[in-house]
């Protein structure tokens, strides 16, 4: 920490995390069964770099291939709820959605297949929520956006 002595006392040091933190919750009816369930369209991987004294110059780069991760699947009985830390995107073209087939109880022929597409740009040190509930009748999606991992919420709601 440049011109800072510490000769009594302490210096504080502020941190931001430099990955996004994404969580996406499903709930529902118990006569629901969740499958191929999956947070589509994120980087895994990149650089990450930031010029000493210039924090607003912090950038990710080389990013990989986007991939598709696994969401927790199986009959909603209880919530599930899977989070990730993922490369922002700062530099990327992502295309991010929450893709998954579901079965209501009784239901003959193929699962119902969905798939949402999330507008918000992760950005770095900023915890994204996803709630997806998921009914006989209807899908009801909601997306907080958390600010430095505090509560600052945005509501949206998609029926």
């Amino acid at each position: 920490i440049t011109g800072k002595n510490k000769s009594s006392g302490t210096i504080g040091v502020n941190f931001n995390h430099a990955l996004a933190y994404v969580t996406v919750n499903f709930d529902g009816e118990d006569v629901i069964t969740l499958s191929n369930a999956k947070l589509n369209g994120t980087y895994q991987s990149g650089t990450y770099t930031v010029t000493y004294g210039s924090p607003t110059s912090v950038v990710w780069t080389s990013q990989d291939d986007a991939e598709d991760l696994d969401l927790n699947e199986g009959k909603l009985t209880s919530n599930y709820t899977t989070s990730f830390l993922v490369v922002p995107e700062d530099n990327n073209d992502a295309s991010n959605t929450i893709s998954f087939n579901y079965t209501i109880e009784g239901m003959t022929g193929s699962p119902i297949s969905k798939s949402i597409d999330l507008s918000e740009t992760w950005a770095a040190g900023k915890h994204y929520i996803y709630n997806v509930s998921i009914g006989a009748n209807e899908i009801k999606f909601e997306v907080t956006t958390v600010n430095g991992w505090d509560d600052d919420e945005i509501p949206t709601v998609i029926q």
